[in-house]
This record gives structure tokens, sequence and C-alpha cells, in this order.
């Protein structure tokens, strides 16, 4: 397997579980909007289809290991050639297992609290908000958030320059550039607040992130840059996601 297969194996992986989760707690846990209820909402919408949410969240949790993955073999794909992909490449891995942390605790620490609301509803609830501010907002979202934007915005200004070389038009690393600052913009929503009227950013930007992804994973398995149905395909589907 070349350095080639691997990024396209790694895309192909860490898509098929964004998508499985996505529309999986789309559908049984009113997903983004939820994690902007009271805690209290949040736990009775929960308890109402735990299973399958704690299943979704896991495939959610891993998508990110295999965000790192995909990180690392871009890395070796582009053998580190620029200080821009040198100096990203930690980063990206970092933002995976920081979001993998955040969405862990839907899988394993939830369920628990889940279960003490009937008893103890004020101390679940404190726990549940403490939990939801450290993993969620502050590492799994935040912090990821940051250093995701970073790893973006690395590899758009190295296949800016490698072009050809790694089968990206300037358009596509240009495109990739205003995702990366896109996402860093989002970043501030977790202040809340007036940053609050960001939050449409997080869907437009990752969808346009994984769909981005995608393409750069067939042009390397096919080890050629993508034809134009190809992209204007990616992009029909990224539009039917985000409107």
């Amino acid at each position: 397997m070349t350095n080639r297969h691997a990024v396209a194996i790694a895309v192909g992986v860490h898509a098929v579980l964004m998508f499985t989760a996505y529309f999986g707690l789309t559908a049984y846990f009113d997903f983004p909007d939820v994690l902007r209820r009271p805690p209290g909402e949040i736990l009775d919408l929960f308890s109402q289809n735990e299973t399958k949410v704690r299943w979704f969240y896991a495939a959610f949790m891993w998508s990110q290991v295999a965000f790192a993955l995909v990180v690392l073999a871009v890395n070796e794909r582009l053998g580190a050639s620029t200080a821009w992909i040198r100096a990203a490449t930690p980063l990206g891995v970092i933002a995976g297992f920081s979001q993998a942390i955040g969405f862990s605790r839907w899988p394993f620490v939830v369920p628990s609290l889940a279960d003490a609301f009937s008893v103890t509803p004020q101390t679940s609830l404190a726990l549940l908000e403490g939990v939801h501010q450290l993993a969620g907002v502050a590492i799994g979202e935040h912090l990821f958030f940051c250093f995701e934007s970073l790893w973006v915005l690395g590899l758009a200004s190295h296949t800016y320059v490698a072009g050809a070389q790694v089968h990206v038009t300037r358009a596509q690393a240009f495109a990739l550039g205003a995702i990366g600052a896109s996402i860093a913009v989002y970043g501030l929503e977790q202040f809340g607040g007036v940053f609050a009227v960001l939050s449409p950013i997080n869907i437009i930007a990752h969808a346009a992130l994984l769909f981005w992804l995608i393409g750069f994973a067939i042009s390397q398995w096919q080890d050629r840059p993508l034809k134009r149905w190809e992209t204007v395909a990616l992009v029909l589907l990224w539009l039917a996601i985000v409107v």
C-alpha cells in the first residue's frame, strides 16, 4: 500500500464514521442544537434514545481518532517537505484527540448521570454542566477548532505551493484556506454572547472540509487531479447537507 492509498483509506474511514454519527444523532438527538440546551433537557432527550445516542457518539469519537490518522497519512504523502506541513501535523493530531475526548463523555460519562438524575437531579445537572463545559466546550470544541484550523491552514499553504505535485489546484488550495479561516473564526462561538451568531459556521465549514478531504482522497487514490464532474458532485453534496 502506497502513501497515496493510505490517505484515501484513512479519509474513507473518517468520512464513513462522521456521516454515520452525524445523521444518526440528527435523527435521534437533535444534534447539534441539543448541545446548547439546558442540562435537564439534554439528559431527558438522551434517556429517550440512550443506546442509539451512545453508539452514534462512539462513532463520532472514533471518527476523530481516524482524523488523527488522516493527518499522519497526509504528512507521509506530502513528505513533510515544507515548514507549513511540519508545523501543522502535530497540531492536527492534537486536534483529533481533543475532540475524541470531548465526544467520549457521551458513551462513558453521561449515561451514569442520566441514571442518577431521578435520584439526585441537582447533583446530576451540576456534574453534567461541569463535564459539558470542560470536556465538551473547552477541549472538544474550542481547543479542537483552534488546532484544527491551524492544521487546515498549514495544509492549504502547502498545497498552494505544491500544486500539481499533489494534484491540487490553486483554487482548491484557496478554498481550503477559506475553510480553515472559517473554522478559526467559529472558535469564538464557544464564548457565547455576541459570538453565538457564529453557530451556522460549524456545519458549513466542517461539511466543506470533509468533502474537500474526500476529493483529495479520490485524487490521491487515482493519482490524478479531480475531474470537473467530480468536483461539481462534491460541491452539490455539500450544499445538500448545509442548505
